[in-house]
């Protein structure tokens, strides 16, 4: 009997083998072909794997379906996440500093040549020390071989990127530069404006006025305990804007800086 079930278990693989073709078989019954992961990052962390945490870096499968993959990488440092698609028999790197928030990562898929991007556009590529173009770009007729790819862009830190292209297969980089340190500090950051706070005052609030003396119009009033914007500093007066946007002067006597 067990014989018999064997003998119509193999005709059913068969019959299907020849309807849909073997690779889904074989992929169902785990016989497929398979594909490799490797991640990498600057410092330890935890690694999620199409939702579910499967180990800490440096990380190394090469028994995963081809096909694309979400991928969590998370670290004292940060946080990267992404999805990455691998080729039937090939292995995808993921390399990543989370401090700097940089990295590549680098695939292989049946052609030829090269296929090179950035977070920057227009970034400029060398490859092996000659110039090659700006990203994106493609360069079908690259030669197999280990290569040395420079990434630069105006604002960011170069990266150099070692990585082979084996014979008819393409690669394709995904690098991330980082903002280069000059160009964080040219960028205008805005200046918190200093802030003052109500004294209590013998009336229990304080006249707003709109010239620096006690015999100009009073335009407003404020409470002990409010907070004003400094707007400029006189003797014995300061200008202030209340957080309605009125502009006056108060007594400096009754204000103290926060």
């Amino acid at each position: 009997m067990k014989t018999l079930l064997k003998i119509a278990v193999l005709v059913s693989i068969i019959t299907l083998g020849l309807q849909f073709g073997l690779n889904p078989i074989l992929d169902a019954l785990g016989f497929g072909e398979r594909a490799g992961l490797r991640i990498t990052a600057s410092a330890p962390g935890k690694i999620e794997l199409d939702g579910k945490e499967v180990g800490d870096t440096p990380y190394q499968n090469e028994n995963l379906r081809p096909g694309e993959h979400q991928i969590k990488l998370s670290a004292k440092d940060g946080i990267w996440q992404g999805v990455v698609d691998i080729a039937p028999g090939t292995v995808a790197l993921v390399n990543r500093d989370l401090r700097e928030g940089t990295g590549e990562v680098v695939t292989l898929k049946k052609g030829a040549g090269a296929y090179i991007t950035a977070n920057s556009k227009d970034a400029e590529v060398t490859i092996d020390g000659v110039f090659a173009g700006k990203t994106p770009l493609s360069l079908p007729s690259l030669e197999s071989g280990e290569h040395v790819f420079f990434l630069s862009a105006d604002g960011f830190i170069s990266r150099s990127i070692k990585a082979t292209s084996p014979p008819g297969m393409r690669l394709s980089i995904n690098a991330d530069l980082a903002l280069s340190s000059t160009f964080i500090l040219s960028s205008p950051t805005p200046i918190p404006e200093p802030l003052l706070t109500v004294l209590s005052t013998p009336t229990g609030f304080l006249r707003v006025r709109d010239k620096a003396s006690l015999s100009a119009k009073e335009v407003a009033r404020v409470s002990s305990g409010d907070t004003l914007t400094l707007v400029e500093e006189l003797p014995g007066w300061v200008k202030i804007k209340t957080k309605d946007g009125i502009e006056g002067y108060v007594s400096s006597q009754y204000i103290k800086k926060q």
